[in-house]
């Protein structure tokens, strides 16, 4: 059976970064060969992608932010009030 490979474009959200880990080699102890259940979690990977960053500093769940066509301000989804509304603010 033939491997295949699907590359899909993803682009992670606000602060979030996509990391792909790195390939660890084969754990042998004394000639005895480690199950990939006891070998510990990779702690190196590649960067793939990143997010645009965090729309705002104040804690609350900012969402879908979407650019002007101008470029001049920016809109999303936040919960700052406990509810979900809709927010404008300046790009700079």
């Amino acid at each position: 059976m033939s491997e295949t490979k699907l590359k899909i474009n993803v682009q992670p959200l606000g602060d979030r970064v996509i990391v792909k880990p790195l390939e660890q080699k084969e754990v042998k102890k004394n000639g005895i060969i480690i199950p990939d259940t006891i070998k510990e979690k990779p702690m190196e990977g590649e960067v793939v992608a990143v997010g645009k960053g965090r729309i705002t500093d104040d804690g609350s769940s900012n969402r879908d932010p979407n650019l002007a066509p101008d470029g001049t301000s920016i809109a999303f989804v936040s919960d700052r009030t406990g509810s979900y509304e809709i927010y404008k603010m300046d790009a700079d």
